[in-house]
């Protein structure tokens, strides 16, 4: 209630001083009307109200309920503002506990990520380890299996070498043979030819002989 006065004092006075001049001036209009002579001149047909005390009274119980209301009114406004700050005061707390629960279970969260990415990020490494141990025999295996093919291979080149050589040299020697042998039967021939030759000649050398005029 202090509070509240001290808060609104000024208008709660104003409100009563209102309500008490309203009054005061009934009251002043009350009395004029009542305990004013009469003029001695005619009167003249005046429209005017006589305000009684019971009118007074109702008036001034009127005002004071309005004043009662109004203070009651200030009241409750004054207890709603006070039960909506409490109300916002406790919302605040439970706002401020909220989020402290929520940062400390983001934090919780966070590190239990943090040691799953950890676990994941050992595994991944475990597996790159392994990986590398097993692409390593693979490429000893394969750097062995290259050398034994390149051996082979080199074997293979070298007896086709040498096969080639002897058959070369075996070719070289049936193509000797077969010159001599052409060159042989070229002599043959030609000698052939040239006995046939002759023998041609001396056949029209005796048949040109007989015929001629020796005969």
């Amino acid at each position: 209630m202090r509070e509240f006065l001290r808060e609104h004092g000024w208008a709660v006075v104003l409100s009563v001083a209102l309500h008490g001049l309203l009054v005061g001036g009934l009251v002043v209009a009350a009395l004029i009307s009542v305990y004013r002579k009469p003029p001695s001149v005619e009167p003249l047909p005046i429209d005017a109200v006589v305000v009684s005390s019971q009118v007074l009274h109702a008036v001034r119980e009127r005002a004071e309920q309005e004043v009662a209301r109004a203070r009651a009114a200030e009241e409750a406004k004054a207890a709603a503002a006070k039960a909506a700050e409490e109300a916002k005061a406790a919302q605040d707390a439970k706002t401020a506990e909220d989020a402290k629960a929520a940062q400390e279970a983001k934090a919780a969260e966070e590190a239990k990520a943090a040691e799953e990415a950890a676990a994941v990020q050992q595994r991944v490494a475990d597996a790159e380890k392994a990986e590398a141990q097993r692409a390593a025999q693979a490429r000893r295996a394969a750097e062995a299996d290259l050398a034994a093919q390149a051996k082979q291979a080199a074997d293979a080149r070298k007896a086709a070498e040498a096969k080639q050589a002897a058959n070369a040299k075996q070719a070289a020697e049936v193509k000797q043979a077969a010159d001599a042998k052409r060159a042989a039967d070229d002599r043959t021939r030609q000698d052939r030819e040239a006995e046939l030759r002759k023998q041609l000649a001396d056949e029209e050398h005796r048949s040109a002989v007989e015929s001629g005029p020796l005969r």
